[in-house]
């Protein structure tokens, strides 16, 4: 089957709502997050195709038995102690970053519990991808996991207080991350293709190759609601672009949740099967952070 003939997989959601909540950080987060920082910020992370593909081919391949993958937002943070630092770009200290933790699910009762594996927590650069050292240990000025995701987590009073404002729920608690299940990254079956192959096909593709994943910020809108049916308005979240070499639009695929007709998908929490009209993915708060361990405690 070729690229362009390709089933989607199903965490493709349609340009007008990608559109829309791109539109939300643009027109009014990122300036309350400049404000914040005191300099510009970013609206995307570029990355190249292999160095993706190899972060989605670490979670899925061999035993590791991994249950999905917790994105974390996070802020660069020099340090002359910190080898991460020498993963900052130009000009880009204080501004937002992604940090990539796969997920092992451990059961404790009725209780499914998606810890993150502390052992492999990644960044991307143009062309690597870094595996973070001592990535937890609490206090460790050469934790660059925690301390990033720390510098970005100190902005989160102010944006929740512009949260509750804009979005005018009094308990507004604007996101930490973003868990994905390891179902939207695998094929379900015939015409049910998971993201890696989607990818995969898109690269062979002779007329229009896939030429890069964009991930762009954005803000759920007023109509996005969680697992539990609570209000996800103006929150942050994440959308990654397929970018192609000939095509004007690219695919959106989103790491968020609403009640949309997209996929069956499982709860982050192990309670089973959600209703069949819901994106994939979870954004901590307001769905449980169980199994969040960063950053670590200082």
């Amino acid at each position: 089957m070729s690229a362009t003939k390709q089933s989607l997989p199903p965490s493709i959601i349609e340009p007008s709502l990608a559109g829309q909540r791109i539109d939300y950080y643009t027109t009014r987060k990122r300036a309350v997050m400049e404000n914040i920082i005191g300099k510009p910020e970013i609206e995307h992370i570029r990355y190249e195709v292999p160095v993706f593909l190899q972060l989605l081919n670490f979670l899925t391949a061999g035993p590791r038995k991994y249950s999905g993958l917790r994105v974390y937002f996070a802020a660069h943070r020099s340090s002359v102690t910190d080898s991460g630092s020498q993963y900052i770009p130009a000009g880009c200290e204080g501004n937002l970053t992604l940090i990539y933790v796969p997920t092992i699910a451990v059961t404790k009762g009725e209780l499914v519990i998606h810890g993150d594996d502390l052992d492999n927590c990644f960044i991307m650069t143009g062309s690597e991808l870094v595996r973070l050292a001592n990535a937890g240990k609490g206090g460790s000025d050469k934790d660059t996991a925690s301390n990033w995701i720390r510098h970005y987590q100190e902005r989160l009073p102010k944006m929740s207080q512009d949260g509750a404002k804009v979005s005018k729920n009094a308990g507004f608690s604007d996101t930490r991350s973003l868990w994905y299940r390891m179902g939207i990254f695998v094929d379900a079956g015939p015409g049910r293709p998971g993201l890696i192959s989607y990818i995969q096909e898109l690269l062979k593709d002779p007329v229009n190759p896939l030429t890069a994943v964009v991930a762009k910020f954005g803000c759920y809108t007023p109509t996005d609601f969680s697992d539990g049916n609570l209000p996800l308005n103006y929150q942050l979240t994440l959308l990654f672009e397929l970018h192609r070499q000939n095509s004007p639009v690219p695919h959106s695929w989103v790491l968020g949740t609403k009640r949309r007709r997209v996929v069956h998908t499982d709860s982050a929490t192990g309670r089973g099967e959600m209703d069949p009209e819901s994106d994939t993915g979870f954004p901590c708060p307001p769905d449980t952070c169980t199994g969040s361990l960063l950053p670590a405690a200082s």
